[in-house]
């Protein structure tokens, strides 16, 4: 082979590849993700793509927000409700539907076992967040007015719910894992988890609209997913035990308490999240929707765009979804 040629050649690679940011944060199931490339899972598929992964983890869920909002990356992993309050500043699609949260948000208490034990008291949560929403649905479901009952008071990240439990500061809480199964270990009582409300807090990979090739980059990201996703459920072998070993390394938590986690939210397969995307989610996004209307979610970001999600045009769903809502 000539010189002439090697360089046609490594041309032609350069041409082909392309460079996918993503954002994550302290969720169980997206520190998966870095524990995944870590462990090389995604080797193969960055190969067949032609697209390199580049990870930015934030400890801080809404700096890994603020980071998508102002286009910093591409593309990051944010709740259904979160897409529309933090990212109403720029268009993004959700190109993957992770799983919805099965136990891993959740109420804690340290002198009583249910929001009746409580009422008057501070309960201490994010403001216009998953958490708030939680407990404004455990709260509605005993009768109980969630903001005229109790004194929430909002801080700005869930690490200072975590430090403030531990430091006996806060004695309620409502925060998600591994945070939530570190305060519940410590000492305390769960008053509700997202168990109860299936299908409520949706977890998702949103890709801005404005990327370059968005079709292959959302069919990139999808890939990786849906290979992390499948060595979760397969429970075993060689890969099963390299992702273990990572998201152990990444979280501080033992085996033990990374697949108790991990069984805190219903990952879905491909099938699974095609029939829940054709089929209820667009509900439970107007109840979502609703929700944060009603308490005031969209006036606290000051959110007046309207919201709208559109089709996975760059995934392997067919018959998109729209749902489309006007703030004021």
């Amino acid at each position: 082979m000539g010189l002439s040629s090697v360089v046609v050649g490594l041309s032609s690679v350069v041409a082909n590849t392309c460079d996918v940011s993503l954002s994550t944060s302290l969720y169980i199931n997206w520190v998966a993700i870095d524990a995944a490339q870590n462990a090389g899972l995604y080797n193969d598929i960055e190969r067949q793509y032609g697209c390199k992964l580049s990870l930015n983890h934030q400890p801080d869920y809404l700096q890994s927000l603020a980071m998508a909002s102002t286009a910093a990356v591409d593309a990051v992993t944010v709740t259904n409700l979160d897409q529309m309050l933090a990212l109403s500043g720029r268009n993004m699609t959700a190109i993957v539907l992770q799983d919805y949260s099965a136990g891993n948000d959740g109420i804690i208490l340290r002198n009583g076992s249910s929001l009746n034990d409580i009422k008057g008291q501070d309960v201490y949560m994010v403001r216009a967040s998953i958490s708030e929403q939680l407990f404004i649905e455990k709260a509605k479901s005993m009768g109980l007015d969630p903001q005229k009952d109790f004194n929430l008071i909002h801080v700005d990240a869930d690490s200072v719910l975590l430090s403030g439990y531990l430091a006996g500061k806060y004695d309620n809480i409502v925060t998600w894992n591994p945070a939530l199964d570190t305060a519940y270990s410590s000492e305390g009582n769960m008053a509700g988890t997202s168990a109860e409300f299936p299908k409520t807090i949706i977890d998702m990979i949103a890709l801005g609209t404005d990327v370059d090739d968005f079709d292959h980059k959302a069919k990139f990201l999808r890939a990786l997913w849906d290979k992390t996703a499948s060595v979760i459920l397969s429970g075993r072998g060689d890969e099963y035990n390299s992702l273990m070993l990572e998201i152990m390394n990444k979280t501080g938590n033992s085996l033990g308490e990374v697949k108790t986690m991990l069984g805190g939210s219903k990952i879905f397969t491909p099938d699974e999240e095609m029939a829940f995307y054709q089929g209820d989610f667009p509900k439970f996004q107007e109840d979502t929707y609703k929700l944060a209307k009603d308490y005031g979610f969209f006036s606290e970001f000051k959110s007046k765009a309207a919201y709208e999600l559109h089709g996975n045009k760059g995934g392997d769903m067919s018959a998109p979804v729209t749902v489309k809502f006007d703030v004021e």
